[in-house]
């Protein structure tokens, strides 16, 4: 029982450095949309990124409170898209933050937890392979719900998906850069 314990411990070690690096990248690109996300509103405006899709309508309650957070609006829907888009810049900066401060941790840990990991059993590239899947779903999955908005004419709301769609293309790239990176250095030891 205790040598399955000594050699389950590095593995799951290895698991955390890897999650903690995929997680941190991805609360990082999380971040990143959002000040994508903030550009966007900029450039086409607070609706393009966090708008109500046409017939959603609000309580006169509900009115008011937008309007307090959002007086210069002109109006319920203005109100709401401002409050909104706020909403998602602001929440998408903070997770970013959270996933810097976890990339220093793993930057700063690393290095001795991984040497007391050394010769665990995931391969290398898990980190990459988990990452450019992960990251490839998610762009695939926001492109395609950003585009299919607009493609549908209702570009309310259509900046949150490219946003988020946009980084996780890059960050899927990434990911599958140091992929095949693995991969290629594999098929050259194998020669």
């Amino acid at each position: 029982m205790r040598r399955a314990a000594g050699t389950l411990a590095p593995v799951l070690t290895q698991l955390a450095l890897a999650l903690a690096l995929v997680g941190g990248i991805g609360l990082v690109a999380v971040g990143a949309s959002g000040l994508l996300a903030a550009g966007m509103g900029a450039a086409f405006g607070e609706g393009f990124v966090a708008g109500d899709p046409p017939g959603v309508t609000y309580t006169p309650d509900r009115c008011a409170d937008f309007a307090e957070y959002h007086p210069e609006a002109g109006g319920c829907q203005g109100a709401a898209a401002a409050h909104h888009f706020d909403e998602v810049v602001g929440y998408r900066v903070d997770a970013g933050v959270l996933g810097l401060l976890l990339l220093a941790a793993w930057w700063r840990l690393g290095p001795r937890l991984r040497r007391r990991a050394a010769g665990a059993a995931l391969p290398d590239g898990f980190a990459a392979t988990v990452g450019a899947s992960l990251f490839g779903v998610a762009a695939a999955a926001l492109l395609l719900q950003g585009l299919g908005e607009l493609a549908l004419g209702r570009s309310t709301g259509a900046g949150q998906y490219l946003s988020g769609g946009l980084v996780s293309l890059v960050a899927f790239a990434a990911f599958a850069v140091a992929l095949l990176r693995v991969l290629s250095g594999r098929s050259g030891s194998r020669s």
